[in-house]
């Protein structure tokens, strides 16, 4: 998905999750670590 809209859907999923009253839990890999639940920024990292 082209930037910017990847990381519009990335934080809309995120809200989607969140109003149904489940907590997100987005993965990666920053910094050579897992990380499960990012924030904003570091979803912005992963998009841009």
């Amino acid at each position: 998905m082209p930037c910017p809209k990847n990381y519009e859907t990335a934080l809309e999923v995120e809200q989607t999750i969140k109003d149904n009253g489940a907590t997100p839990a987005t993965i990666a890999v920053i910094n050579g670590k897992l990380k499960i639940g990012l924030s904003k920024n570091e979803i912005e990292l992963l998009v841009y």
